[in-house]
């Protein structure tokens, strides 16, 4: 893969219900080796339709950072 940097417009970048999100757990992956090559990062903006969720899960090796820009629970 190409790992030229490069700058996307985020409006560009699709939306996609990955494995194990249901119901409108939408996210769309920034940083990640599917779309950048990255190695070790993954970033993502996520959007939760009322009632989506993710199936329970466990990550071998990851951290992961939430920002929260609204909820309702």
């Amino acid at each position: 893969m190409d790992r030229t940097p490069r700058i996307f417009n985020i409006a560009e970048i699709p939306w996609d219900e990955l494995p194990g999100h249901h119901g409108g757990a939408l996210s769309k992956l920034l940083v990640h080796p599917s779309s950048t090559g990255a190695r070790e990062i993954d970033y993502r903006i996520s959007c939760y339709a009322p009632k989506a969720h993710v199936a329970r899960h466990s990550h071998a090796r990851q951290e992961q950072v939430y920002h929260v820009l609204e909820a309702r629970g």
